[in-house]
């Protein structure tokens, strides 16, 4: 509350705490953001990252670029189906499509209005006024883009999985439906696809991590439940990309400990010389749970300690091995693990040959590849070993990557070329990936 008496102006949520916001929050890569001085001080914008399980937003001041608050949770459509393939599913049904239409609309003004409500305090003590919304961003994966601008996904579920939209445009917000909070006129850009599994999101990291720079190779991936996989090639400044099916031991499914990485899950696993095991717990609170970067951590510490071998199998046939507070991995555990890591280290060995990349810089995003160990990913043999020197977190880089498109109009018309001109490579159609995958699930 802003003042010492609430009047119920409307500047501030009044006595209510605010919760799940973080404010003048400090993001990594978007300290240097410009915006457009021509703008009033009061115009605002929100950069969003439609995450097919969370959602996380920015917003900012359009006129210096001034990150003010941000804010994130679960997206409210997993009532529908927890993962992409699901929801389109439901989509198909009669009114499915509305449900999840109206369901994220109603969210995205919650979430705004959270913002707005968040950064009244910086704009009041500036001597701003009162926050307007004029513009915001989508980024998300193609399902996700689809379900906000209100049109069928199904094509990406049927072959020969089609994109519905290319994306890449701006619509105003009374085109999508009628909002209470957000104005009429406030204007929604839709981040532009590559392909039906290659989405905006994609694109949006890859301008985040200086894809647009062509200064020297990189590679981008993106890992989750489905990982997006891109690599620049400076010596033909071409683009490849690719997407693949980690499976969901990445985000601690499938694991019969696994838990999100949440408050209470073990994150990071340590063996001392007494053989003791010391755990990192998020929260520094009692472990219920270990989360995929925990995961990690715990095979890469058994192959230091020679209590599994190269092909993931307990040396002393063992069946589980007790972290803390019955909280234990087991050989189902570890197999899983082994198809995710194996369908990332090949995917990129693939984008490596296919570009003739042999060198460069690997960027990890996504919540998993920003909480990772970099040393525990190269000692289970999840990223090529010509890339382990130079691998670097990266951090939610859809959500910067959209945070630049909010301030940067210019930068519109790149990020659409970048996404026209990547070349996408179908690795389930590739002769190599089958005998690669299976070599690539040893841990040597």
């Amino acid at each position: 509350m802003i003042c010492s008496v609430c009047r119920h102006c409307g500047l501030c949520e009044g006595s209510e705490t605010k919760k799940n916001v973080s404010v003048l929050a400090d993001f990594s890569g978007l300290e240097n953001l410009k915006g457009d001085n021509s703008l009033p001080l009061n115009f605002v914008g929100i950069a969003f990252d439609i995450g097919t399980t969370s959602i996380a937003a920015n917003i900012f001041t359009l006129k210096d670029g001034i990150l003010v608050a941000s804010v994130g949770e679960e997206n409210c459509q997993i009532e529908f189906g927890s993962d992409v393939v699901s929801r389109i599913l439901f989509s198909s049904k009669p009114s499915g499509l509305k449900k999840l239409h109206e369901s994220i609309l109603s969210q995205i003004e919650r979430i705004s209005k959270k913002l707005i409500l968040a950064s009244q305090n910086f704009f009041v003590e500036n001597r701003r006024g009162r926050a307007v919304l004029k513009r915001i961003v989508i980024s998300g994966n193609t399902a996700m883009e689809s379900f906000v601008l209100g049109i069928s996904a199904v094509s990406l579920a049927q072959f020969p999985f089609s994109l519905p939209s290319k994306f890449g445009f701006s619509v105003e917000s009374n085109e999508l439906g009628n909002f209470e909070t957000i104005p009429p006129d406030c204007e929604f850009y839709f981040a532009p696809a590559i392909e039906s599994f290659v989405g905006g999101d994609t694109v949006c990291a890859m301008i985040a991590c200086g894809f647009l720079e062509k200064v020297e190779n990189k590679f981008l991936a993106d890992i989750g439940t489905n990982c997006e996989l891109c690599v620049y090639s400076a010596e033909s400044d071409k683009i490849f990309c690719a997407s693949t099916s980690a499976g969901p031991a990445f985000e601690g499914y499938g694991i019969d400990c696994g838990i999100s990485a949440q408050e209470g899950a073990i994150a990071k696993v340590e063996f001392l010389k007494n053989n003791e095991i010391k755990c990192f717990v998020l929260g520094n609170g009692k472990a219920i749970g270990i989360c995929g970067t925990g995961i990690l951590s715990a095979i890469s510490e058994f192959l230091k300690s020679g209590i599994i071998d190269f092909f993931g199998a307990f040396v002393s046939g063992k069946e589980k091995i007790i972290l803390q507070n019955e909280i234990y991995i087991c050989q189902k555990d570890i197999r899983n693990f082994q198809l995710a890591k194996s369908a990332v280290l090949t995917g990129l060995e693939i984008l490596s040959e296919k570009s003739g990349c042999k060198s460069g810089t690997l960027y990890l995003a996504g919540g998993f590849g920003s909480l990772l160990d970099i040393k525990d990913a190269c000692a289970v043999k999840m990223i090529p070993s010509f890339l382990s020197e130079k691998t670097f977190a990266a951090g939610n880089a859809s959500l910067c990557g959209a945070s630049i498109l909010l301030l940067n109009l210019g930068l519109r018309k790149s990020a659409c070329e970048l996404a026209e001109n990547s070349v996408h490579v179908d690795l389930a159609q590739d002769k190599s990936f089958e005998n690669l995958y299976i070599k690539n699930l040893n841990f040597k």
